[in-house]
């Protein structure tokens, strides 16, 4: 669009110079008008150019630094995982080490019990023969 209004003022300038004579100054004042406006265009699409190169670079960058981004994330989630599944397995190796511990118990409770049992049944009997006496 800027290209376009830049060699419509060339076209006028030059019609402009043009007509103010035939003399071989106003001629060459009129080449180096359109030399200029022509540089100008030349100048205004390298620039543009290099704004476009500018642009997918930048583009290039953000992507890099997206996938960057994704991958931390992704690693930061597999470590997070990887601990918590550590976390869980502790958890239940506790759970499983509790449950033995309140295993043996019990059986040492039902031993006590049933050696407490048959000290009573003991002496009940004792008691018992001692009275037939």
């Amino acid at each position: 669009m800027r290209g376009h209004g830049i060699q419509a003022l060339a076209v006028v300038l030059s019609g402009l110079l043009a007509g103010c004579g035939d003399s071989p100054a106003s001629k060459r004042a009129a080449e180096e008008t359109k030399e200029a406006i022509d540089a100008a265009a030349q100048a205004a699409k390298a620039a543009g150019e290099k704004v476009r190169v500018g642009a997918e670079k930048a583009v290039d960058v953000v992507e890099s630094g997206a996938k960057v981004a994704g991958e931390k994330i992704e690693v930061g989630a597999e470590d997070a995982a990887r601990r918590i599944q550590q976390g869980a397995d502790r958890v239940e190796q506790g759970a499983r080490e509790a449950v033995e511990k309140g295993k043996a118990e019990l059986h040492e409770l039902k031993d006590a019990a049933k050696a407490g049992v048959e000290a009573a049944n003991a002496e009940l009997e004792k008691d018992k023969t001692s009275e037939k006496k």
